[in-house]
């Protein structure tokens, strides 16, 4: 046996099966190499899952989450290879993979460990699969991210090591867990991974340790891996930043004698991490706050009716208000108790419209609010307006939130979180005979709940009675028959074009998913659902989010008006030399700046004039690259820009159309900024 391919696993059963599915289409013999996963008491049927369709695997069911080292070195004790290799669930390799990074081994002995190139699934290449070990100063730079935001540097470049060229091959310090290839006996020389390190800098101090043997660390790009980033720790029941600092605290303490300052950073790095993980919290508490405040007005409400009801009930006359004012300290505790039960019952993070988690956060409010009462020795009080308040409450928010259902339905309102909860009305964009084999086969899935209503194309099918109309009608066609989410084959449609279907809807709040191209590419990352052997995955473009779309007009207006204020004697000079000269500056109408102007030798100059096209919106400081105004089209997806990713070294591609895809899934404020900078400083 010449390799064994180790996977650890945690609730990953579509990665995971998508993952093996490639290690089987390897070019290598069934005999030479096997497939050992570790799984780490998952629960979503990721066992069954792999006995059913792969029964030749090995597994070993851990009992308990036992961390990901410990997991792998229970993999290697049963390994037969001659060769480890380390996989990630969420990782897909190609035919050649095992077989390149075997021979490159083979012939070198001298090699401890050897990595190939890493690719996210948006096409760029993952920096961490070539890493030099993490100094503190290293780390505080790429905290900062003058790592991307200056790659080439040697000082800020050098964590993730940005300056080398990805395409050659490469000694390293470290490479990325997600995918390791190591010669067995180093593996066993080295005493395997260090089991202290629970998740999160095991790879790091295995690559130590080798490097300490005098072996080499190599990165090949001879070889690429798809890796979906994140999707194989995402479920995990611990907090990642707290699991990330130990982690990382455990390796600079490990190697102190090469960190003697990591002590005094520490004390630092602690108070980064508390204010870390408050704006965490306060993230979300800030997504659940629109759900919380209407279950407080309606616990508020349940209270008040409960008041009125108890004591008229009980001295058969008319209730004065002050009789709620009065009760208004045992309302407040109430409430103060609902936000522990609902911290308990996880309500707000990803059951808000569970019933049964509403339930039991009622369940434990009452008897929280009940017990704390018994402290409050002054305070009296109606065990009655209690228990009549508790019932009340639970009914009330159980009614909101089956009106909730129903104004989603009626596409009036829209709640992501209980979109899983209604009918999914599904549109396939697509007729042909392929797309309608595909919906059939989803329709007939009755555990997803989706009803496919019909299809759409660019134009009339003959053979389809499910055909709704042409996709130029989309934005009728789907508030007409109520569609939830469209459904769209990567196959059938090009990337950019699927950006334009996105914002024919844009506004209807509606779930997109893609079927990817093939059994292992996929477009973005995003939810996997897989329904009977066919992956669906959610698309999100972050560009065509309402909030990431104002925050970038916010932008483009504050710092165009201020640089137009800036340079306020250059556009009364510029105007006077060229502005009755329409062939050099102004098109016959006098309203569009001519490229012949752009064409000036002052590349700071030449923009000049087009601030004031920004503060108008007709183009972005970033967006597709600019070739004439005469050209600008507001149906475009994406407006042009003063700056483009065209103008950046890092991004540098012939095909235009390939990096405005790029951006439209990638853009924040952030990464405009970094475009900015990167273009000004040629970096």
């Amino acid at each position: 046996m010449k390799i064994s391919v180790i996977i650890v696993s945690y609730n990953v059963k579509d990665f995971i099966c998508q993952c093996i599915r490639s290690v089987y289409r390897s070019d290598l013999k069934d005999e030479d190499y096997e497939i050992i996963v570790i799984d780490n008491d998952s629960h979503d049927n990721t066992i069954n899952n792999l006995e059913n369709e792969f029964p030749n695997v090995k597994i070993i069911k851990n009992e308990i989450n036992e961390g990901f080292s410990k997991a792998v070195n229970k993999g290697y004790q049963i390994s037969k290879g001659d060769y480890i290799c380390i996989l990630n669930p969420d990782v897909i390799i190609q035919n050649d993979t095992l077989s390149k990074l075997l021979k490159k081994t083979t012939k070198d002995s001298n090699i401890g460990a050897i990595g190939p190139k890493i690719i996210n699934t948006d096409g760029t290449v993952q920096h961490s699969c070539k890493r030099s070990f993490p100094t503190p100063i290293n780390s505080i730079f790429r905290l900062l991210k003058l790592d991307k935001i200056f790659p080439k540097n040697k000082i800020f470049g050098k964590y993730n090591l940005t300056y080398l060229d990805v395409d050659k091959e490469h000694a390293v310090d470290v490479l990325s867990g997600a995918f390791m290839f190591i010669p067995k006996k180093i593996f066993k020389l080295v005493d395997g991974f260090d089991q202290r390190f629970f998740m999160f800098g095991e790879d790091i101090d295995l690559c130590h340790k080798i490097k300490d043997l005098g072996y080499k660390i190599i990165y090949t790009p001879d070889s690429e891996i798809i890796h979906y980033k994140g999707e194989s720790v995402k479920n995990a029941p611990y907090d990642m930043i707290n699991v990330f600092y130990s982690a990382m605290d455990l390796y600079y303490q490990k190697y102190s004698k090469k960190y003697k300052y990591w002590k005094f950073i520490s004390s630092f790095v602690k108070i980064g991490l508390f204010f870390r993980k408050s704006f965490s919290l306060f993230k979300m508490l800030l997504s659940n706050l629109i759900t919380l405040f209407v279950d407080f007005f309606f616990i508020f409400i349940s209270f008040t009716a409960s008041i009125f009801i108890w004591y008229s009930y009980q001295y058969y006359e008319i209730v004065d208000f002050t009789k709620v004012i009065n009760h208004l300290l045992l309302i407040l505790n109430f409430m103060l108790s609902w936000l522990i039960s609902s911290k308990v019952m996880n309500l707000y993070h990803k059951g808000s419209f569970s019933v049964t988690r509403l339930f039991l956060t009622t369940i434990l409010t009452f008897f929280i609010s009940s017990t704390s009462t018994y402290f409050i020795a002054f305070f009296a009080y109606s065990r009655g307006v209690l228990l009549l308040s508790t019932i009340n409450t639970f009914l009330f928010l159980v009614f909101w939130r089956i009106v909730a259902k129903y104004l989603f339905l009626n596409k009036i309102i829209y709640f992501k979180s209980i979109s899983t909860f209604t009918e999914r009305r599904a549109l396939f964009i697509g007729a042909d005979e392929n797309t309608i084999n595909i919906g059939n086969k989803i329709s007939s899935y009755p555990e997803t709940n989706i009803n496919v209503i019909g299809y759409t194309d660019t134009s009339n099918p003959s053979f389809n009675d499910k055909f709704l109309g042409k996709i130029d009608y989309l934005k009728d066609i789907v508030m007409k028959n109520k569609i939830t989410e469209i459904i769209i084959r990567e196959d059938y449609i090009n990337k950019y074009e699927i950006f334009n279907i996105i914002k024919k809807v844009k506004g209807l709040n509606l779930l997109f998913k893609v079927i990817p191209k093939g059994n292992n590419i996929i477009l973005s990352k995003g939810e996997i659902e897989n329904i009977s052997g066919i992956e669906l995955m959610s698309y999100e473009i972050p560009f065509l989010e309402r909030s990431n779309i104002m925050i970038k007009r916010f932008f483009d207006v504050i710092f165009s008006s201020l640089l137009i204020l800036l340079t306020l004697p250059l556009h009364i000079i510029l105007y006077l030399i060229y502005g009755y000269q329409k062939e050099n500056m102004w098109t016959t109408e006098k309203k569009y700046i001519n490229l012949r102007f752009l064409n000036v030798t002052n590349k700071y100059l030449k923009f000049i004039p087009l601030l004031i096209y920004i503060f108008n919106g007709k183009i972005s400081f970033v967006g597709s690259k600019l070739t004439s105004m005469n050209d600008i089209n507001p149906n475009h997806i994406l407006k042009p820009g003063l700056l483009s990713l065209n103008h950046t070294k890092r991004f540098k591609h012939n095909n235009t159309q390939v990096l405005e895809t790029y951006y439209i899934k990638n853009q924040s404020l952030i990464f405009d900024i970094e475009i900015i900078l990167q273009s000004l400083f040629k970096v």
